[in-house]
């Protein structure tokens, strides 16, 4: 799946952990974070991908700089989630959903194809 011309990742850092955690106690829970209207859930739901993102596009910076190379930090935003047809957002969504709960440490997701990573 190409989103927006360039591969999306995902990963389950301590700091995206924490972001999402947050969401949740904001929203009064995860069920409530995911439930109501279907725009609060897909609202929710970009948010929750974009934390995800942040999550990988962060661990690859470090990985990069400890390197000693450049990488330029461009996670997926929710705002840009949300200009994705339903299809896309959804199994973008999925993919991560499942990074979410420990299936995969990290899933890149570019033309429809999805692999697992580490």
């Amino acid at each position: 799946m190409d989103i927006h011309g360039r591969e999306v990742k995902f990963k389950k850092t301590v700091g995206a952990a924490c972001a999402v955690e947050k969401l949740f106690d904001a929203a009064g829970g995860s069920e409530a974070f995911f439930g109501g209207s279907y725009s609060n859930q897909q609202q929710n739901a970009a948010a929750f991908m974009e934390e995800l993102s942040k999550g990988a596009e962060e661990a690859a910076f470090w990985d990069a700089y400890n390197r000693g190379e450049e990488y330029q930090v461009r996670p997926l935003t929710a705002g840009e989630a949300l200009t994705l047809e339903n299809e896309q957002f959804n199994q973008l969504f999925i993919e991560s959903f499942k990074v979410w709960q420990g299936d995969a440490p990290e899933i890149r997701a570019k033309e429809g194809k999805k692999t697992d990573s580490q």
